[in-house]
């Protein structure tokens, strides 16, 4: 697991795309993870390419909030948002909601919620999805930056040229 982990994350360093660009796609897959529970991928996909980010990346990175991590996520945003919103949710009782709604997701399931979770989870999925986005963002693109870099050093000392100016 380490070594496939490795080898998608040396694959992310190495994408042709400008470091800005790679985390662009980073933010906006992280962002739509929060905020859209269905139909993330898809999302992430087109508003990747509105902001000219990595639209591929930007899908996959979806998958931050998979089937295992949702209901930690989930029920985290929105005891968060009811706060924010000044009317406290219990765990418990968000948890119960969502692992009904994640284990059999229908649409009249998800009708009967309340609007006090709904507007939760919104809230709360704004706030995880701005902090998320604007973290990986900075993460990413530096450490694209920095992986290029030593690239480039390494390159520069097998021809025999000079590193940094320096003989």
């Amino acid at each position: 697991m380490y070594r496939f982990l490795k080898l998608k994350f040396l694959r992310l360093l190495r994408n042709s795309s400008t470091p800005e660009c790679i985390g662009r796609g980073v933010a906006t897959g992280l962002f739509v993870a929060f905020v859209i529970p269905y139909g993330q991928m898809l999302a992430a996909f087109f508003l990747a390419a509105i902001l000219r980010g990595a639209r591929g990346l930007a899908a996959l990175v979806t998958w931050v909030t998979n089937p295992i991590t949702m209901p930690i996520f989930y029920t985290a945003q929105c005891y968060l948002g009811s706060i924010i919103l000044g009317r406290p949710l219990s765990f418990p009782q968000i948890q119960t909601i969502i692992s009904g709604v994640v284990e059999n997701p229908s649409l009249r399931l998800i009708g009967k919620l309340s609007a006090d979770l709904i507007a939760s989870f919104l809230i709360g999925g704004i706030v995880f999805g701005l902090l998320s986005a604007g973290t990986g963002y900075v993460c990413i693109t530096t450490m694209v930056r920095y992986y290029r870099k030593q690239m480039e050093r390494r390159k520069a000392g097998k021809r025999g040229l000079p590193i940094n100016g320096r003989a």
